[in-house]
């Protein structure tokens, strides 16, 4: 499977290469801003890993987990060396959860706590898309923009209405027959924390819509620095395709599909394939540069020695 990937993945990024009308590119990027494209490194780079630690930080203690910022920060970059570089099939997921399990109580709270993150975090994605593509369309009156908004206003709307829909008098004769269930009592046990925190919840949605905030300021800079001014809401909308498409397990960590979605998103809106192609790449080398970073840490980490061994084995046993 994974060769197939690999394959896909090569395949994808061989086609954009080909596709890109490489003198016409270079003419564009000539008089490229180096100051736009530092600045934007560094925004992704501070949100892959401070602004990510911050969420993730949120969604602990929501569960009753306190973790310094710092600490999560180390965490999460050699989750993304370990997801990236390690031939291995412990993801940086997994070694988020092995890392931050109390060594007392619900271990299954460090599991529904990363879920958590990454669940608040597809649907505040979702809801900066779906802003920019309001903007679109109220420039443009394109139907098919409108449509995309409403589609990507759906799944945080539903999510807002969820906790209250749920609670409805229809349901609790189920839900009181789920809390009962003994092998359900973690997921009962976890879920009863999250949505009795409201207050947690509030936050930890602001910070995740910071978060891709920051990464459509990163993409617009990105835009910028080659004079491609005014794309801020195309931005976004071309962000959130390129992380809907990391979703699609076709290829090696979504490359090549993801960036074949971002300049496919991205010339649709008007902005040129060729550039698109160009910004996107970027993305991604400063993508894989974060991953080598956190390869650094990997190896100068004093409590990694037992750590592949040890997730492993925690692997194999259920959660209480």
């Amino acid at each position: 499977m994974r060769v197939i990937k690999l394959v896909v993945s090569a395949g994808l990024i061989a086609y954009l290469i080909y596709a890109v009308h490489w003198a016409s590119a270079i003419n564009e990027l000539r008089d490229t801003r180096p100051s736009f494209v530092a600045v934007a490194a560094l925004i992704f780079i501070v949100n892959t890993t401070a602004t990510s630690a911050w969420k993730w930080q949120i969604s602990l203690q929501i569960h009753g987990l306190s973790w310094r910022l710092a600490e999560l920060g180390k965490i999460l970059l050699i989750g993304l060396f370990m997801s990236n570089f390690l031939p291995t099939a412990i993801g940086g997921d997994i070694y988020r959860v092995y890392r931050t399990m109390p060594a007392r109580g619900q271990k299954s709270r460090a599991v529904s706590a990363v879920l958590l993150d990454r669940v608040t975090g597809l649907l505040s994605m979702f809801f900066v898309g779906a802003l920019g593509a309001f903007v679109i369309y109220t420039r443009t009156g394109d139907p098919g923009i409108g449509l995309l908004a409403l589609a990507l206003t759906g799944p945080p709307l539903l999510a807002v209405i969820f906790p209250y829909f749920i609670m409805l008098p229809l349901f609790r004769p189920l839900l009181r027959k789920l809390v009962q269930v003994r092998k359900l009592e973690p997921l009962m046990s976890n879920a009863r924390l999250v949505f009795m925190d409201k207050t947690g919840l509030a936050r930890l949605a602001l910070v995740s819509v910071l978060f891709h905030a920051l990464a459509v300021m990163g993409i617009t800079l990105l835009f910028s620095a080659a004079h491609t001014n005014g794309v801020l809401a195309e931005s976004a909308v071309a962000d959130t395709m390129y992380s809907t498409a990391a979703l699609i397990p076709v290829s090696i960590n979504g490359l090549g599909i993801q960036e074949g979605s971002f300049a496919f998103t991205a010339q649709q809106l008007g902005i040129s394939f060729s550039h698109a192609v160009i910004v996107s790449l970027i993305i991604r080398i400063i993508a894989v540069l974060s991953s080598l970073l956190g390869g650094i840490v990997f190896f100068f980490d004093k409590g990694r020695a037992a750590d592949m061994s040890a997730m492993a084995e925690a692997a194999d046993r259920p959660l209480d």
